[in-house]
């Protein structure tokens, strides 16, 4: 049965209801101009219209799906939206408005409000920094495991402005330049070579220096408990050397300066020379006149027993003569049957024998009284 003219109305008036649902409304639903209100993930309620046969988002209660309209022959992105798409992205309107704050600008004036991951967990991706200068750059390499920096020479091209640096396994590097060692180096087995170390303060405790290739050292002061080896000085001077043990073997000593040389017992294998004076094992000799000066006398003695003494009068005594009775001669002799002999030619000629001996007391007790 046809509508009435009042029937048409009210059905004309039903279709310009706004209706309710989930989702962009599909484009064959609908009439054209009619409004819908729909709940977007994302976007939360979006009021859409329906327009030149497809939905066009006008409004939402969050983030507003894009749409598009159509300006003059130009396609373009806005919040009004035409069916028609756009072939050149330089058609479009607003590509300066930045009113999507939730993304980060390629000039870097936003920064990140969160964390940053670049892939995943055993699938990585290679990330590069450049820098102001050709060539040098940071690049982080995904299947390498690798960070490497390239910078410019002479340059610094990390640097640790405040905290502490923990290297667990291996540092490789070819140039180190100063840097202040708060803690303990342990090199191990491995060895620490160089051309021209310079340690000028602490110590260098329990360990050998130069054991296995020796070089030159120059000390102030040099203190060694034990010295494992011979000291070659290499003809230089020792000054205030004090030797108390051990032996001095192979060498003159005072060759070409000499002084005084005390000691409790100087043994000589060959001989003591003491200008024209030699003294051997037996003998004393001298190229000039012997001198024998004793300040209290002189004895002269074989096998501890004195065979000639000269006394402070310079009284000789032969054969520890030892007599009690008066004494004032120059010559004493003390022996067995004959006293001396001067061979056959002094008795020729002087007839030096004595054949008769008379002993007086009175002689003996007050000679010369």
């Amino acid at each position: 049965m046809a509508l009435n003219r009042e029937e048409r109305k009210l059905l004309h008036q039903k279709s310009k209801q706004p209706t309710f649902g989930n989702g962009k409304p599909d484009k064959s639903s609908g009439n054209e101009g009619d409004i819908s209100f729909r709940k977007v993930d994302g976007s939360g309620t979006v009021q859409y219209l329906k327009q030149d046969g497809d939905w066009i988002a006008i409004s939402s209660s969050g983030i507003k799906p894009l749409t598009r309209t159509e300006s003059g022959n130009r396609n373009i992105i806005s919040n009004t939206l035409v069916s028609t798409g756009v072939s050149d992205h330089s058609d479009l309107i607003g590509l300066n408005s930045d009113d999507h704050t939730q993304y980060i600008l390629a000039n870097g004036t936003r920064a990140f409000s969160g964390n940053v991951t670049v892939g995943s967990d055993g699938s990585g991706y290679d990330v590069t920094f450049h820098s102001a200068t050709s060539g040098d750059s940071l690049v982080w390499d995904s299947s390498e495991e690798l960070l490497t920096i390239t910078g410019t020479d002479g340059q610094t091209a990390l640097n640790i402005a405040d905290g502490n640096v923990t290297i667990s396994d291996t540092l490789t590097s070819t140039n180190i330049g100063a840097f202040t060692l708060t803690g303990k180096l342990t090199a191990g087995s491995s060895e620490i070579e160089g051309s021209a170390f310079d340690i000028d303060g602490g110590a260098i405790d329990g360990t050998a220096i130069g054991a296995n290739s020796a070089s030159t050292g120059v000390f102030t002061t040099l203190t060694a408990t034990t010295l494992g080896g011979a000291l070659n000085v290499n003809n230089e001077n020792l000054t205030n050397v004090d030797i108390d043990s051990g032996t001095i073997d192979g060498t003159t000593i005072g060759a070409s300066s000499h002084t005084t040389i005390k000691g409790t017992t100087i043994d000589a294998t060959t001989d003591f020379t003491i200008g024209g004076l030699v003294i051997t094992d037996g003998n004393i000799d001298d190229t000039g006149t012997l001198n024998i000066d004793g300040a209290t006398g002189i004895n002269l003695q074989e096998g501890g027993t004195t065979v000639i003494n000269i006394d402070t009068d310079r009284y000789i005594f032969f054969h520890a003569y030892a007599q009690s009775l008066y004494n004032n001669y120059a010559l004493n002799n003390k022996a067995d049957n004959y006293h001396f002999t001067t061979g056959k030619d002094d008795y020729d000629q002087n007839y030096s024998i004595l054949a008769v001996s008379v002993v007086s007391s009175s002689f003996n007790t007050s000679y010369g009284a």
